[in-house]
Parts: structure tokens; C-alpha cells; sequence
């Protein structure tokens, strides 16, 4: 089993952020997309301004784009290697039912990234400015 410095020093080559000074300023976007109208592309842009406004970078999957014909297993590929880089996700309504999603929030919760709805973001950055 690796020592906690050297994954430490492991993690600290991937990630392009320090845990402790700068956690949930990158925050991933993850709900729904199959099966919902235009992709359900205006709810993770509305969420991506959202979260902007709250002083968070967000990190929108609803804007990567792949060649010609990709798959959903290549969509997966580009937004797991985005969520890694993150600190935080912020979850869209229907999240629960996406396969994508429970993928990304089982890997979210295992890297120990901060995972909330929209909503508790949104509360959240209420009681810092108050």
C-alpha cells in the first residue's frame, strides 16, 4: 500500500488544484442527458452560471465535444477525465435516473469530492454571503 505522501505527490501531478486551499472552487456538472430534449443542455448551462455566480469554476460536460459519431462510452471517457479535475459536483434534477451520472457521483464520492444538488449550492453560498 502507498504511503499517504507518496499519493500524495501521485495526486498532486494530476490534480491541477491543492485539497486544502482551494476545495470546491472547480465543481463538476452532472445530471441527465440521454433521452432529454436538446440533451437537456440549458439546465447545465443555467447551472454552470449559477454556480459561476456563486464563485465557483464550473465544469460543464454539456460542452465537450468529440468527433464524428462518438459513442456514450467516449462522452464517459472525456467527462470522467474533467470530473477527476474538479473538487466538487453539483448534481441536476433527474440526476438519479442517468446512468452517467450514478457512474460520476460513485466516482465523485470515492475520491472524496463534495457532491450536493444545485440546490444545496445554492443555499450554501447564501449563508457565505450573509
Amino acid at each position: 500500500m502507498p504511503s499517504p505522501t507518496t499519493t500524495a505527490a501521485r495526486l498532486s501531478s494530476v490534480m491541477p488544484y491543492s485539497v486544502t486551499t482551494e476545495l470546491h472552487t472547480r465543481t463538476y456538472i452532472s445530471g441527465p442527458m440521454t433521452g432529454y430534449p436538446g440533451l437537456n443542455l440549458p439546465a447545465f448551462a443555467a447551472a454552470a452560471d449559477t454556480l459561476r455566480a456563486l464563485g465557483h469554476e464550473p465544469v460543464n460536460p454539456g460542452e465537450n465535444t468529440l468527433g464524428p459519431d462518438p459513442q456514450w462510452a467516449d462522452y464517459l471517457r472525456v467527462d470522467l477525465s474533467d470530473l477527476v479535475t474538479c473538487s466538487a459536483v453539483a448534481l441536476l434534477p433527474g440526476w438519479h435516473e442517468s446512468k452517467g451520472a450514478l457512474l460520476e457521483i460513485h466516482v465523485a464520492k470515492e475520491l472524496g469530492l463534495a457532491v450536493h444538488p444545485i440546490e444545496r449550492w445554492v443555499e450554501l453560498g447564501a449563508r457565505v454571503a450573509a
